[in-house]
């Protein structure tokens, strides 16, 4: 069914303040390569940004970085998780009304269309995932949200119908919520990103077969680093994960990720800037490369700007800057 105004975000093109295409971003400083990952959207990326005090997902093109499609949609507070289908057709994402047990689980056309609601808000959809082909998703959602009664349970769905596929098992306290999921593209491995009380972060993996049944990946601590866990994405043979980082000696704030393997070999790991953080984060299944975006630190008020960078060989390579500030970019 389409999703209503009033319970999900705005759907038609006309109901959003975007800017128009011919009034985005100015041109970003330097330009792609000709070794740019094409990803699943092809000549564009899709970001979260702000307009008119409104939080909206739009289609950028990455030749440009100006914005292509504002796609009609106007999210509410907190993580989108904007995700694309494999042939680029789709973004799903979440939609949090602003009620701290209300999220639900939309996807919309990246041609432009009307959002569609695949999980009811009052399912309470804190995190998701696609698999590999675009067919299924699964979703932690809490039941009796609010309630002494709470609990976490981990549901796969038809990504295309939202028709409930199975419940698995997960052992998630009711005090411990799941943050960001990440599913293999080539087998049902799933992460998931942890927090605690104290705001404190763990990532986990899972065989969906062995009934959610969750062990510790092979997650390594890194020093100096204390904080949010973001993002977390697989590639075949690692799991790359995104944290907000603050060394505890001197304040200082920067983004990291790294490139944690699936079996035994080296933790590789980049830090961003002093005072970015990650704000989007992809790996390119044809090539195993990882595109990621960078801007001011989050929390602070800042208007930009948006550097994305391609990381191939170890080696972080600068693509392209956007004056403006985007966050949850999706390649």
């Amino acid at each position: 069914p389409t999703a209503t105004p009033s319970a999900s975000p705005s759907a038609t093109p006309s109901d959003t303040a975007s800017p128009s295409p011919t009034e985005a971003a100015p041109e970003p400083s330097g330009s792609p390569s000709s070794g740019v990952p094409n990803g699943r959207l092809g000549a564009n990326f899709v970001a979260v940004f702000e307009a008119d005090e409104s939080r909206q997902l739009g289609l950028f093109a990455k030749a440009t970085g100006k914005l292509v499609n504002d796609l009609g949609v106007t999210v509410g507070p907190g993580d989108v998780q904007p995700q694309a289908t494999p042939d680029g057709a789709y973004i799903y994402f979440l939609h949090h009304s602003g009620d701290a047990c209300e999220s639900g689980l939309y996807r919309v056309p990246t041609a432009g269309g009307g959002a569609e609601r695949l999980v009811d808000p009052q399912q309470q959809v804190e995190a998701f995932a696609l698999n590999g082909d675009g067919t299924r998703v699964i979703a932690v959602r809490q039941n009796d949200c609010g309630t002494p009664k709470a609990k976490r349970v981990l549901t796969e769905y038809d990504a295309a119908t939202g028709d409930v596929v199975a419940d698995h098992a997960i052992t998630a306290a009711a005090d411990t919520a799941v943050t960001a999921l990440a599913w293999h593209p080539a087998k049902d491995l799933i992460a998931a990103v942890r927090t605690g009380r104290g705001a404190t972060y763990s990532v986990e993996t899972f065989e969906l077969s062995a009934g959610g049944t969750t062990k510790p990946a092979p997650v390594q601590e890194l020093p100096n680093c204390l904080g949010r866990i973001r993002i977390v994405r697989f590639a075949t043979d690692a799991l790359y994960i995104a944290r907000d980082c603050m060394n505890p000696e001197n304040a200082e704030k920067a983004g990291n990720i790294s490139r944690d393997p699936l079996a035994e070999g080296p933790l590789l790991t980049e830090t961003t800037d002093p005072g970015t953080a990650v704000a989007g984060m992809y790996v390119d299944a044809a090539t195993e490369n990882l595109v990621f975006a960078t801007v001011r630190w989050l929390e602070e008020d800042d208007e930009g700007p948006t550097t994305v960078y391609s990381v191939h060989s170890g080696t972080p390579e600068k693509l392209f800057g956007i004056p403006q500030k985007l966050t949850e970019l999706v390649w």
